[in-house]
């Protein structure tokens, strides 16, 4: 039984930690797309904050954080028209 129960423990953990991952991954891939537009939807932003949320609750760490506040600095439109024409 206990033999059962570490292997479930093992399995557990190795899919928070593979989630923890996709979840760096997406947040990595976001801030270059909006960073290198330089701009960001609302949509977007959301989208990030919700993985970053639980990217943290899984024990995520600062590199990820500093990418999110970048984020946050861009200007959040919700369209996809430049600024001079919006």
């Amino acid at each position: 039984l206990y033999k059962k129960y570490k292997q479930a423990d093992a399995r557990q953990k190795a899919v928070e930690l593979g989630v923890q991952a996709l979840l760096r991954d997406r947040i990595v891939q976001s801030y270059y797309h909006y960073e290198e537009r330089g701009w960001i939807t609302l949509h977007g932003l959301e989208n990030v904050n919700a993985m970053y949320k639980e990217y943290h609750a899984l024990g995520g760490n600062g590199t990820v954080t500093a990418l999110v506040n970048t984020i946050h600095e861009l200007e959040v439109r919700d369209d996809k028209r430049p600024a001079s024409q919006a």
